[in-house]
């Protein structure tokens, strides 16, 4: 029996195809999309074009389900806001559909700390205007876990709540998680001990960091510098430097990223019986050293903050300092000796208690007496020179401004350099174990043009290019010295929910007329979102599948969950659960239509057939 070549090609064709439309969504209703039966409208900020453009994907993706968009607004941060967070209450005691001054679905993106801080999101009592749950998602076991979680400070205890609120969020889906948003750095394949993402939350733990070429480290800067210490953190190229050199209380561990002991060595947090305040004692390690060799004391802590919240310091961190002691009496010193306690009373704390102690620690010592005799102006002193000298940047943490030359040897405001060498005290701290940093020298250098920065690379000038050059990952394909490390960051994009929407929140429009309906239009929604695709090819690969509105890089994240797939076929199942049923049938008879077609082939190839 002999095959014509053109039949064996039609079968093969016709065979694939038909696996094809099975195997995915994509193509199973393209071109034959049923007949709407939702109408919505999307809310897009116009100030990313790549939100724009996978708000037009999506827009294509859920017409396959019967959800049209009927309308989509490119709209400004001020035409935005009255519609969701700041909506004004004037016609409605909650906020309506798009088409009575409200919204439907809101394209946004949010930025995390690593740790997870729920509060003022999802839970009830902060419904706008008293906090950010525009979403006006309610569920009551979510808000009983939302109480324990927060009044919880023992990791043990206090992760399950967190895990059990994300599967409530996964579940639910008030806010439909589209990515993670990435960044792209670039190291030389001689670096080790690393954590990208503390570095990217300039959280960074350079004594751990080591380059066995030189065990010298120079990152590249695409921005100048604008800090000359710890009160002028103005950006996180600031804290690229800082962080090195300032020991704070507590910073966060490397690979597990949660509060660890750095210049203290122990500590309690009590809740107090009133106003939700919290009792935090600290106790100091008693081998903490400033790299002169004088002790870290609890009067070099209590001062630090001091500083922070003097108006006239203008610290970059008052604010955030003052909402979270209220006043400076809220510090006590127990016993000012090395390994001494100083006490902390927390009036307002919505994050883990222990992220407000990470602040670097400065010597009272030597700076008091300088504010003392020459004022304010000596905190605008570049380091080494002027009345401030060195006092101002003096370390307690790993590394140390160099001071062995000119004061433009250790920091260069002009050309934006920063010269850090090992702290010689910092191997009597506890918390190293007796271990020097691995590096000899860590240097800031700000260089402009990305092709420059990455020619420097290339040469090895630099170790590490900062992630804001924002660079094509295919641009370090074929090198084999320097990798592109994509790296996940605390930053999520969503879709927001009105969950007063009479179809996609509360459900009364939908044919079920039920919540469980409207839940079920909110999963199909989810399972018609190419997350991958939005990925590799608006993105060029530089981000990750959304989950949750929670990034999962953040601590406490639920790793048991998992993206919603790409799958049109379950989106179409359940939009019939929801009630509307000939959505589903369209989709059936355009598949039977493939088969009848498809058969018709396969009959006309076989009779074909040569014996």
């Amino acid at each position: 029996m002999k095959i014509q070549t053109k039949t064996v090609i039609l079968l093969f064709l016709m065979i694939s195809t038909l696996l094809f439309l099975t195997s995915t969504g994509v193509l199973e209703t393209s071109g034959q999309n049923p007949e709407p039966v939702i109408y919505i409208t999307f809310l897009t900020p116009q100030t990313n074009p790549e939100r724009m453009q996978w708000a037009d994907l999506i827009e294509q993706e859920i017409a396959k389900i019967g959800i049209n968009v009927s309308y989509e607004e490119l709209a400004w941060w001020s035409d935005i806001a009255p519609r969701t967070w700041d909506y004004p209450y004037i016609y409605y005691d909650y906020i309506p559909t798009y088409n009575e001054g409200g919204f439907d679905v809101l394209f946004i993106g949010w930025p995390w700390e690593l740790d997870w801080d729920p509060t003022g999101w999802y839970e009830t009592s902060s419904r706008p205007p008293h906090g950010e749950n525009y979403y006006q998602y309610f569920n009551t076991t979510y808000n009983e876990l939302y109480n324990n979680y927060k009044n919880e400070f023992n990791y043990t205890i206090r992760t399950p709540y967190a895990h059990q609120m994300q599967a409530i969020l996964h579940e639910d889906l008030p806010a439909i998680g589209i990515l993670y948003s990435g960044a792209l750095y670039g190291f030389r394949n001689s670096l080790s001990g690393i954590d990208d993402i503390l570095l990217y939350n300039v959280e960074h733990r350079t004594e751990a960091w080591d380059d066995s070429d030189d065990h010298k480290i120079n990152i590249g800067i695409p921005f100048n510098l604008q800090g000359f210490h710890t009160f002028q953190a103005d950006n996180y190229i600031d804290l690229t430097w800082m962080r090195p050199v300032y020991g704070g209380l507590f910073q966060r561990g490397q690979t597990h990223h949660k509060w660890e002991p750095v210049i203290a060595k122990n500590y309690t947090i009590t809740p107090m019986a009133y106003h939700g305040e919290i009792n935090i004692t600290v106790f100091l390690d008693p081998n903490a050293k400033f790299s002169d060799g004088n002790y870290v004391l609890p009067e070099d802590v209590m001062y630090t903050y001091e500083l922070h919240m003097d108006t006239f310091v203008a610290s970059n961190y008052r604010e955030p300092i003052t909402d979270w002691l209220g006043t400076t009496g809220n510090m006590h010193i127990k016993n000012n000796v090395p390994g001494g306690q100083i006490n902390f009373i927390v009036e307002n704390t919505t994050q883990y208690p222990l992220s407000f102690l990470r602040f670097g620690i400065i010597d009272k010592s030597e700076v008091e007496p300088l504010v003392l005799t020459q004022g304010y102006s000596v905190f605008g002193d570049s380091p080494g020179t002027g009345n401030a000298g060195w006092s101002l940047v003096k370390s307690c943490g790993p590394f140390k401004v160099y001071d062995g030359g000119t004061p433009s040897d250790g920091y260069d405001y002009v050309s934006s350099i920063v010269n850090l060498v090992p702290n010689a005290f910092w191997n009597n701290n506890t918390v190293s174990g007796g271990q020097q940093p691995f590096l000899t020298n860590l240097n800031i250098t700000f260089i402009g043009n990305p092709s420059t920065a990455f020619a420097e690379l290339l040469l090895g000038n630099i170790d590490i290019m900062d992630y804001a050059y924002d660079l094509d990952p295919v641009i370090f394909e074929g090198h084999a010295d320097i990798a592109g490390v994509v790296t996940k960051t605390p930053v999520h994009q969503e879709l927001s929910i009105n969950m007063k929407h009479p179809i996609l929140g509360t459900g009364e429009l939908t044919p079920l007329g039920t919540a469980e309906a409207a839940k079920k239009i909110r999963q199909a929604i989810s399972h018609a979102i190419p997350r991958q695709t939005i990925i590799d090819d608006i993105l060029n690969g530089t981000a990750f599948p959304g989950i949750i509105s929670v990034p999962d890089c953040v601590i406490e994240f639920n790793d048991a969950l998992q993206p919603y797939s790409y799958d049109i076929s379950l989106a179409l199942h359940l939009m019939e659960q929801a009630g509307y049923i000939h959505v589903i049938s369209e989709y059936n008879e355009f598949s039977i239509i493939l088969i009848v077609v498809f058969g018709v082939v396969s009959i006309y190839s076989i009779r074909r057939i040569k014996k």
